[in-house]
């Protein structure tokens, strides 16, 4: 993925930076990813991951625990969205 231009405010000032990623979960509970790569626009300040970096994002998650807790709680969820639709239908 090549971009050369903000997908947020159009402005071409972007760069690639390596830094450390901090996520946050929860209150009080982050997951910090170390140099990850991504695209960060010099006059808006967003962030854009290629897919490389989403998959460094993603290995990571996947290890933490609160991060498993809220998918599994959102599965449930969801799986019960679904069985009260089509118990409606």
């Amino acid at each position: 993925m090549i971009l050369d231009e903000c997908p947020n405010c159009g402005s071409k000032k972007v760069k690639y930076v390596i830094s450390d990623y901090t996520i946050r979960l929860a209150r009080n509970h982050r997951v910090k990813i170390p140099a990850l790569r991504r695209l960060r626009c010099l006059k808006c300040r967003e962030e854009v991951f290629d897919p490389e970096a989403m998959q460094v994002r993603d290995h990571y998650l996947s290890k933490d625990p609160v991060w498993q807790a809220g998918r599994r709680a959102l599965s449930k969820r969801t799986a019960n969205r679904r069985r009260s639709v089509a118990q409606a239908a």
